[in-house]
């Protein structure tokens, strides 16, 4: 709050957890559509607020959950989930590495290229689409399929 970096400490010993898993869980059933993984609290209060159905875990970006947490989500939660994470090359990674360890722990996952600048995040998604964000997020293209076009787009050295 002192506008200082960084911007989120926690106290010595704080362990992970999750963020508004158990409302995205209730606005995702009730919508007929996945869970959205985001990157921090601030866009769980925002997305939430638009109705996107927008968990994350505590402490920053990370590529993977701890296994207690995975386990609490599949006590609670068994559908799809879409990883929408910042638009930089942190959250391009970490939403890959996220996708991997949900794949294996048994979900239907897709990582998502939200399509803003760099840093963006469902936030900025969400003042961008106003009421249309929570259809609008859900017909975004695979991380994967966005990367490989950006590859082949460019030009080959000779």
């Amino acid at each position: 709050m002192d506008g200082n970096k960084p911007y989120f400490i926690s106290e010595p010993g704080y362990r992970r957890c999750w963020y508004g898993l158990q409302r995205a869980v209730e606005i995702a059933k009730a919508l007929n559509k996945a869970v959205i993984f985001t990157n921090g609290e601030p866009s769980v209060v925002v997305g939430q607020h638009f109705g996107l159905p927008v968990t994350t875990i505590t402490s920053g970006e990370k590529g993977t959950y701890p296994p207690e947490l995975i386990s609490q989500l599949k006590d609670i939660y068994s559908g799809e989930i879409v990883i929408a994470l910042d638009c930089d090359y942190k959250g391009s990674a970490s939403a890959l590495q996220l996708k991997a360890q949900l794949a294996a722990a048994g979900f239907k996952v897709r990582a998502v290229n939200l399509g803003l600048g760099d840093k963006g995040d469902i936030a900025d998604f969400c003042k961008l689409h106003g009421s249309a964000a929570t259809e609008t997020v859900y017909a975004l293209p695979d991380l994967e399929v966005v990367k490989e076009a950006q590859a082949a787009a460019s030009p080959t050295p000779t």
